[in-house]
């Protein structure tokens, strides 16, 4: 089978085009990895910074407050800079009250509502 050179040239075009867009669309995916590398790595140095910062800052504020108060007798509160939470709460989720003891003053003033739950409100009368 034998086709015109007209159409050989079109498909071999389309190809060569192809595989040029081909190579392009690698390339700049082969740059975008390269940044993303580049940037995890600048963002790893930058939490390794500001931990030190803060620990640094931390310890400048406990020895100006201690200097402070041995040489003037004057206490200061000492401000923390503490790093931020890793994991976020989840909103949806139910607060934790395993932490009701018995000197809790909710449970000295309603003793009984804990272990057996809040008392039905009484029915009226008219609702007997």
């Amino acid at each position: 089978m034998w086709i015109s050179r007209a159409a050989f040239d079109t498909v071999n075009n389309e190809r060569r085009d192809a595989l040029h867009e081909r190579a392009t669309l690698y390339a700049e995916l082969n740059q975008a990895l390269a940044e993303n590398r580049t940037l995890r790595e600048q963002h790893a140095r930058d939490v390794v910074f500001a931990d030190w910062a803060r620990v640094r800052i931390n310890h400048v504020e406990r020895q100006f407050a201690s200097v402070l108060y041995s040489k003037t007798g004057i206490e200061l509160p000492m401000p923390k800079i503490e790093a931020a939470p890793t994991e976020q709460a989840n909103p949806n989720m139910l607060p934790d009250f395993g932490h009701v003891e018995d000197d809790d003053p909710a449970f000295k003033a309603h003793p009984d509502w804990f272990t057996t739950g809040p008392e039905p409100f009484p029915l009226e009368e008219s609702q007997k």
